[in-house]
């Protein structure tokens, strides 16, 4: 399989990582952040590597989550797991808790982590289309994360907002961590519930 560009595939005679440049992390300039080797900086990616559902679909090595990652698991027909949800549309922000966000987000920390995708139809649970899911403001990426604190027992911490694509094509990875504090709960018509990924035929 071709790898999308600026993505590594894994090498099968060393497991998932590949050999990548030692960089001097210490070494940079600015704030730290986005610098290159050749001007003494730390590499652009040196904050942001991770594997994910996505990475592990298409047979790559750990790198960050990138608008030709997504283009390259919609055409591969990528399929929803137990770590991996499609979702078209993103949640509205009013009334966040009443909608899947939490039972999602809740099912993925109780097994092992995960990332939902905001921005891609799908069917049959097999990606098929890029959707545009508008802008994302830091009001409702704070809404998303303290959704994930307020509205889950015990709470959810540490998510990670990924914002992908450019206008008309713009798409939401929430990447939820592994947690050792489950299981989580969700509240629901009076009861809590413990919130279970299940996904058919994986």
């Amino acid at each position: 399989m071709i790898a999308p560009k600026g993505l590594v595939p894994r090498d099968p005679q060393r497991g998932n990582l590949p050999r990548f440049p030692l960089y001097d992390l210490t070494a940079t300039t600015g704030s730290g952040c986005g610098g290159s080797p050749d001007d003494g900086g730390a590499p652009p990616y040196a904050e942001s590597m991770t594997f994910t559902a996505l990475h592990r679909a298409l047979g790559l090595a750990p790198a960050p989550l990138s608008d030709d990652l997504l283009d390259a698991a919609v055409a591969a027909g990528v399929v929803e797991a137990n770590d991996l949800d499609w979702k078209s549309e993103l949640p509205p922000a009013k009334g966040l808790p009443q909608t899947d966000f939490l039972k999602d987000v809740a099912a993925m920390a109780n097994s092992g982590g995960g990332i939902i995708v905001f921005g891609v139809r799908e069917s049959q649970k097999a990606a098929v289309e890029r959707v545009d899911v508008g802008e994302l403001d830091e009001a409702y990426e704070r809404s998303l994360r303290s959704a994930a604190i307020t509205a889950i027992s015990p709470p959810v911490f540490g998510l990670n907002v990924h914002r992908l694509g450019a206008e008309g094509n713009r798409a939401v990875v929430v990447e939820v961590p592994a947690s050792i504090d489950g299981p989580h709960l969700i509240y629901k018509n009076d009861y809590w519930l413990i919130a279970i990924e299940s996904v058919v035929g994986v």
